[in-house]
């Protein structure tokens, strides 16, 4: 296939944000092209539990920006080619001491903060009531309505599909060379497939991200940050909703993830690291301990500093999008609403000053 010589956006990463942040800018009428160095959701997007987490973010404002992501999602699933599993009945955080509880019930009188979230304390008989096979240590827990869980392996070719129809143009194994700028202006991004002159890119390039970045002469602070997930072979329905880190779909393979660990760019599995959640996972959870593990993986997720998102236009070059962060799957339809918003009418109604490129002028890293 050849490659087009023109879009009005390239937006660069074929992942959960830059798929998303396509599809919102082709249903406004611009000529997108993605352009993915290996094949669409190639690392962190298809590799993590899939839930759609709210009440896990903060601070407050992190919470209410994955809120609105989630009141979205319903719609936007609902406008995707193909059936995808959406499952919004929350999930379940749960105590098994007292110091654990008391850390919940500060967490909670947090999160009633935050307008129209709905979250809930829950004794250790609701606990059981929800998730009938919790261990008999837990003494009660929080849950809310609001946060979910999304099939990612069906939600990233629904969407990939989805945006093919409006029109997108998706180049796979292209590689990003070059950004070239026309003084302060972006006007041609270089591929391993040709050259594509665009006034606009969206670097939502995941973990590539600072090195995109120092194309167009910008510095990103991004690090990669190492996680397992444990695939399990199918098994009877015991966990209803998620619960903790643990999920299971409707085929019943069940999910556990997962670790956190910083090593740069390494996607190797570390078996000495599984144990410990594992085993938390069956304390929570005893019935698991019958279950047989499938398949056990590892992946890098791109992390800002902070740990919140990298969402704005890159000062001083004009036309250059950065759109980074954990927590993709909570964000997707969020996320194509703002940079659609921006690019097309130039704001937002959603405040981004957060998560502003330069609120790390003073340490970010070339």
């Amino acid at each position: 296939m050849s490659n087009p010589q023109t879009a009005d956006v390239v937006v660069i990463g074929g992942g959960i944000r830059g798929c998303t942040i396509a599809l919102f800018l082709a249903r406004e009428g611009l000529r997108v092209t993605l352009a993915e160095r290996r094949f669409l959701s190639f690392m962190a997007s298809s590799a993590n539990g899939g839930q759609v987490n709210v009440t896990d973010k903060s601070p407050d404002y992190y919470t209410a920006l994955s809120l609105h992501s989630a009141r979205m999602y319903r719609e936007f699933v609902a406008g995707l080619d193909g059936e995808v599993f959406l499952q919004q009945k929350g999930i379940l955080h749960v105590a098994m001491n007292e110091e654990e509880m008391d850390k919940i019930r500060r967490r909670v009188q947090t999160l009633q903060q935050v307008p129209g979230l709905r979250v809930q304390l829950v004794d250790d008989r609701e606990a059981k009531e929800i998730v009938p096979g919790l261990t008999p240590e837990v003494i009660g827990g929080y849950v809310s309505p609001d946060d979910g869980l999304v099939e990612v392996l069906n939600l990233l070719p629904a969407l990939a599909r989805t945006a093919r129809r409006e029109g997108v143009t998706l180049l796979t194994h292209t590689e990003v060379t070059g950004i070239i700028l026309s003084g302060d202006r972006v006007v041609r991004v270089v591929t391993t497939r040709g050259d594509i002159a665009t006034p606009v890119v969206v670097n939502a390039s995941g973990v590539s991200v600072p090195s995109i970045g120092r194309m167009a002469g910008i510095a990103i602070p991004v690090e990669p940050e190492h996680g397992h997930l444990v695939i399990t072979q199918p098994y009877a329905p015991i966990v209803p909703i998620p619960t903790e880190y643990i999920a299971q779909w409707p085929s019943g393979t069940i999910m556990l993830g997962t670790t956190n660990n910083k090593i740069g760019y390494d996607m190797k599995v570390r078996p000495l690291w599984l144990p410990p959640f594992v085993k938390g996972a069956i304390r929570i959870l005893p019935e698991l301990n019958k279950v047989r593990a499938m398949r056990i993986f590892a992946h890098i997720r791109p992390m800002p500093p902070d740990r919140l998102p990298i969402y704005d236009r890159a000062p001083g070059v004009e036309g250059f999008y950065v759109a980074v962060g954990h927590s993709g799957i909570t964000l997707a339809p969020v996320t194509g609403k703002i940079f659609a918003d921006l690019i097309v009418r130039g704001k937002t109604d959603i405040d981004l000053s957060p998560y502003r490129l330069d609120r790390f002028a003073n340490s970010a890293e070339n």
